[in-house]
């Protein structure tokens, strides 16, 4: 969203899928103000924001939420849905920074780094497991290559690459 005119595009998937009679609900275990997340998410289209004080209790790795708690609120979120849901969730457990303290008896970045991917692919299959058997389509990417030198995937770009998966 950082990288459009911050809602204000003439189009967005949430306001499509709103006018297709879906609801809209934004994820993310986040300050909801945040680089302003919230309005510019509401400006998208999304009718209804879960954020970070809807996690309160949720486990947490470091100093975010968990991926796989993370994951159980979409699923629980799907399983909640009275019609169809396009529904668009942002994770936290892995972002940065990655320094020396944040989990206990891994200190090097690229070593905490790894550590949360694993929590990453353990949601994207609980994921995967929790809506087989449904009608819905999951969408998995990264939003950015991590700030950590020694990890420098060669995107060039903003471009990410992404997994698609169709029930």
């Amino acid at each position: 969203p950082y990288l459009s005119a911050g809602g204000r595009e003439p189009t967005s998937l949430a306001r499509l899928a709103r006018a297709a009679g879906f609801d809209t609900a934004f994820v993310h275990p986040f300050h909801r103000d945040f680089f302003q997340r919230a309005a510019v998410m509401r400006a998208f289209g999304f009718e209804r924001l879960v954020m970070e004080e809807e996690f309160a209790g949720a486990p947490r790795v470091g100093p975010y939420v968990d991926d796989r708690a993370f994951g159980r609120r979409i699923l629980a979120e799907v399983a909640a849905a009275r019609g169809p849901l396009f529904l668009f969730g942002v994770t936290m457990e892995n972002h940065g920074p990655w320094k020396p303290g944040r989990l206990p008896g891994l200190d090097d970045p690229l070593a905490q780094y790894l550590h949360h991917v694993v929590h990453t692919g353990e949601m994207v299959e609980e994921l995967v497991r929790g809506l087989a058997g449904r009608r819905a389509t999951l969408c998995v990417f990264g939003d950015h290559a991590p700030a950590l030198p020694t990890c420098r995937p060669g995107f060039g770009d903003t471009a990410t690459d992404y997994a698609i998966f169709r029930f």
